[in-house]
């Protein structure tokens, strides 16, 4: 889910049913779901709800390089919801 829709989920809760849609359709195809841009712990609260298999954002860490996202991922630093 792009952070454009993620992004007002806590401001404008009216947003949540779209998303939530976009969640169903993934999860009709069989696919796993990532929320993009997720900043605060209530945008975090509300994928999670909603149903999102993974988050990305700045709430859970800054962008980092190559080279450090390679060591996250050996370490196991993935977020599952």
């Amino acid at each position: 889910i792009d952070r454009v829709f993620v992004r007002d989920l806590d401001a404008t809760p009216s947003s949540i049913p779209l998303v939530e849609g976009m969640v169903k359709l993934a999860k009709t195809l069989s696919l796993r779901v990532v929320a993009e841009g997720v900043e605060t712990q209530s945008q975090f609260d509300i994928v999670r709800q909603i149903g999102c298999d993974i988050v990305q954002g700045n709430l859970l860490s800054l962008p980092v390089t190559p080279a450090q996202a390679e060591i996250l991922l050996r370490r196991g630093a993935v977020v599952n919801v």
